[in-house]
């Protein structure tokens, strides 16, 4: 999901990782009148970087993504690069593991690799006949200009 950028539903992880409480939500209007009676009052919840992964195998199994996803992603180091961030989410304390995200970031923004996916895209996007102006679809290359000036060249050059 990370290293393929391919969408995966919220469904699909229930359960695996909740930052919910366990208790189920009242409506609105109990929690006012609860909280007039001075209970009701929900716990707080759990801040992101308050949670610690408590993985046996991490390093095994990050391992063994670094060994599937390099194969699969030969010239492109941001893949691993995305691996190395989440093992620093894992190994090292929340702050520690967000600058080690954000230096590995800044090191693939710089690099030619990222220049070069850039300047593709660009020039696919530069090379496409239709593009988007002001909302709507416009075909580049000839303007209306030079179409209409094609019958009087045709009939100057015809014998």
């Amino acid at each position: 999901m990370i290293v393929s950028g391919a969408s995966v539903p919220a469904a699909q992880f229930s359960g695996e990782l909740s930052l919910r409480p366990d208790h189920r939500r009242r409506p609105a209007c109990g929690r006012r009148r609860l909280r007039a009676q001075g209970r009701g009052r929900e716990p707080p919840r759990k801040r992101l970087r308050d949670v610690t992964i408590d993985e046996p195998n991490a390093e095994a199994f990050l391992q063994f993504a670094r060994n599937t996803v390099g194969a699969a992603t030969k010239g492109y180091p941001a893949p691993l690069k995305c691996i190395d961030a989440v093992a620093a989410a894992v190994a090292k304390p929340f702050d520690e593991g967000m600058r080690i995200e954000r230096a590995l970031f800044l090191e693939l923004v710089e690099s030619p690799e990222s220049r070069a996916l850039r300047h593709a895209f660009f020039a696919e996007r530069a090379a496409d006949p239709y593009s988007r102006d002001r909302g709507g679809l416009r075909r580049r290359g000839r303007s209306s200009a030079s179409r209409s000036s094609e019958p009087e060249r045709w009939a100057a050059e015809s014998p």
